[in-house]
């Protein structure tokens, strides 16, 4: 009974010899640890972005622009690809930014509570007055 790659696995093998070959690195644990660092925060920036947006939270764009954003293209800019640490320069502000934002969605969350109570309860006076006119 013979064992054979499924081509999915065959084509992510290639795909990291490849960036392994191009990017003339001896360690294959440069690609992993560089997707397991670089890609998340890559993937997520955009949701990010959209729930900001979305919340009207101007200020923690501003924020994630001048902690997150900024840094990160100077030191692809400056440093490039070439050396192993600038994926540690572009993870740990991220890892920074969500630290700080952890706390504030709490309030986030609060505020949204309460104002659907007070309009809950808005509606519920509004429909006791008709009630009390008819």
């Amino acid at each position: 009974m013979g064992y054979t790659l499924p081509p999915a696995a065959g084509a992510v093998f290639f795909i990291f010899n490849y960036i392994i070959a191009s990017a003339k690195i001896s360690s294959p644990v440069f690609p992993i640890l560089f997707s397991i660092l670089f890609f998340p925060p890559a993937i997520i920036t955009p949701y990010i972005l959209y729930v900001l947006f979305k919340e009207k939270r101007y200020g923690w764009i501003v924020t994630y622009l001048i902690i997150v954003i900024i840094p990160g293209v100077i030191a692809v800019i400056v440093l490039g690809f070439a050396y192993g640490f600038i994926i540690l320069i572009l993870f740990a502000p991220f890892c920074f930014f969500c630290f700080l934002i952890k706390f504030s969605v709490e309030e986030w969350i609060r505020e949204y509570n309460f104002a659907q109570v007070l309009i809950e309860q808005r509606k519920e006076k509004e429909a006791r007055e008709k009630e009390g006119l008819l």
